[in-house]
Order: structure tokens, then C-alpha cells, then sequence
């Protein structure tokens, strides 16, 4: 069975990635997890979906980098950082993806940065606080 502190970091991926709590499919999640993966290869499964990514980020049909990283960075950042602040963090994004990274590490990684971010920085600190707040 998944420990409460899997649970909390599937929750953690689902909101920063998505947008969305797990909600109903949390047991899945769980029951992913159970299987011997860590909740950032559980999530990284998912973010590879290209079809559950469509779906999910709302990006209708469009799967160029630049849709998919625009839902990304909408749900775990919103209004909470600056344009030059979205200019960067789009920017860094855009090099991983050209460097390999798949969009399922990036939104995890991109996940984690803002988790570990302290409140007080004053470029992500508010987009840690909005995702601390959602969680």
C-alpha cells in the first residue's frame, strides 16, 4: 500500500501538473505505485501520454511544444509569476524538451522546482505558495 508520504507527492504531481487533485483516481495512482514504481515515475508514465495529455491539459488536438508547454506552465505557475519570469521558465522548459528530456520529466521536474522553492524567492516563491495553497 501506497505510504501517506507517496499519497501526498501524487497529489503534489496531479495538482502542479495537471491542475486538478487525483480525486477518483488516486487508488490508481496508489495501486501504480504499489507495483514498485516512485510517484515521479508513476507521474512521468502519465505525462508521456500524449493522447491523456491532449486530454487532460485541454490542448485539443494541438501537441506542438509550444501548446503543451503553455498548459503546463498556466497550471503550475497561473498568474503567480512575472512575463519575464514565464519568458525564463519557458525558455528553460524549451532546452530541456530539445535536449531529450520527455514532457513526462519535464512536467515532474518542473513539479519538484516549484515544491522546493522557497516562499520568499521573488521569482517562484508565490507559484509555491499557489501550489502549496491547492494541494
Amino acid at each position: 500500500m501506497a505510504t501517506a508520504e507517496q499519497t501526498q507527492a501524487l497529489v503534489q504531481y496531479t495538482v502542479g501538473m495537471f491542475g486538478i487533485a487525483p480525486g477518483g483516481f488516486e487508488s490508481t495512482l496508489e495501486s501504480i505505485v504499489d507495483s514498485g514504481l516512485t510517484p515521479a515515475e508513476t507521474m512521468t508514465l502519465l505525462g508521456d501520454n500524449a493522447d491523456l495529455m491532449d486530454v487532460v491539459l485541454g490542448l485539443g488536438g494541438d501537441t506542438t511544444d509550444g501548446a503543451f508547454l503553455t498548459a503546463l506552465l498556466d497550471n503550475l505557475l497561473g498568474a503567480s509569476v512575472s512575463a519575464e519570469t514565464l519568458t525564463l521558465a519557458t525558455t528553460v522548459c524549451q532546452e530541456l524538451l530539445d535536449a531529450g528530456v520527455t514532457r513526462g520529466q519535464l512536467m515532474t521536474v518542473a513539479t519538484d522546482f516549484i515544491a522546493a522553492t522557497d516562499p520568499a524567492d521573488a521569482a517562484f516563491g508565490q507559484a509555491q505558495q499557489q501550489l502549496e495553497n491547492r494541494i
